[in-house]
């Protein structure tokens, strides 16, 4: 399926962003998704990149502390 093209603007922003990144040499690589889980609307930047899987672990630990953050704000405070 085909991305929401009301996103086009933010999605060329951030794709000049992270090209300006590399250019710059700062990054090698960058993979976006954004999908709003209301409605659906969704895009990709280098969907098809390829990464290794524990370096992604990281996102799944950072969105459970988000998550518990909601109802406990105290938890971004300890180490």
């Amino acid at each position: 399926s085909c991305s929401t093209p009301e996103y086009d603007s933010l999605k060329s922003e951030i794709s000049n962003y992270i090209i300006e990144q590399q250019n710059s040499g700062v990054l090698t690589c960058a993979s976006v998704y954004l999908k709003e889980l209301l409605t659906g609307r969704w895009f990709d930047i280098n969907g098809s990149q390829k990464y290794d899987p524990g370096s992604l672990m990281k996102v799944a630990i950072m969105m459970t502390y988000l998550k518990k953050s909601e109802s406990d704000p105290s938890i971004m405070d300890s180490q």
